[in-house]
Parts: structure tokens; sequence; C-alpha cells
């Protein structure tokens, strides 16, 4: 995993551009966290420098539609994966959701200084590459 503490909110997005791998990884700051007990989860930093976010149906099921985003380093990244959210108790009293390696298709643009948010770049007409992503999240 790639994350020590599962307490500390953490995404990881892996993709390939040019024929080599890369990774945005970082702990998501704090900032958006709207967890209703059945429906979409969404926990996102609000940084002038990294923004990090995940969201993803709280629903049962095997399966859990992914969304993640990232502008760090000299990448804008955004992810649209499938697989299996887990949740476990977490040592607070609520509930950690955690996934390993879900699969999907990465959009991936230049990072811009000047643009802080995800909804500020147009991935629109760009190539998606396969990818994956990883998160662990703690709601109250």
């Amino acid at each position: 995993m790639p994350w020590d503490d599962p307490s500390i909110p953490t995404v990881a997005i892996e993709f390939e551009v040019d024929g080599e791998r890369h990774t945005v990884t970082g702990e998501i700051p704090d900032g958006l966290r709207s967890c209703p007990e059945d429906g979409m989860i969404v926990i996102a930093g609000k940084s002038p420098e990294d923004t990090l976010g995940v969201s993803f149906n709280a629903g049962e099921g095997d399966s859990a539609h992914v969304g993640a985003w990232a502008i760090k380093g000299d990448y804008a990244v955004q992810v649209l994966a499938d697989g299996v959210v887990e949740s476990a108790p977490a040592a607070d009293g609520g509930t950690n959701y955690s996934t390993v390696a879900a699969t999907g298709r990465v959009s991936v643009l230049p990072r811009d200084p000047q643009k802080t948010s995800i909804g500020e770049y147009d991935f629109r007409g760009f190539e998606q590459r396969d990818g994956t992503v990883s998160f662990t999240v703690t709601c109250p």
C-alpha cells in the first residue's frame, strides 16, 4: 500500500507517459469532506500548492466507481476507475475507506501554475491512458 498510516488521507495515481511509469501521490490536505452514510463520498484538499482528492459511492457492493484527481508536481491528472472499496472501523470511531490499484482510465495534462482547481483543467479531447488509483480516507 502507498501509505503507512490509514488514518492519514492519501491518494496515489499511477500511469504511463511516453513509456515511462509515473506515480502522483500525496496526503489529501484538509478541505472538503462530504461523508453521507449512503451516497457519494468526496474527500478533497483545498490548497494552492497541491490539490488531491477522491470520490466514490459509499453504498454496499463488491465494486465501486472511483474518481480521483491530483494537481501535483508536473501534472494535473484525473482518473475514473472501478474497484473494490473496503471499509473498516477507524480508531477515532469513524469509518476508514480504502482501495488498492483500482484500474481505470487516466487523463494527464501538464500542470499549469495559474490553475489551482482540477475543475479549471479541460481534459476533453486528450488521450486517456490505462492507470490505477489507490487511496485511504476516513469519514467521521
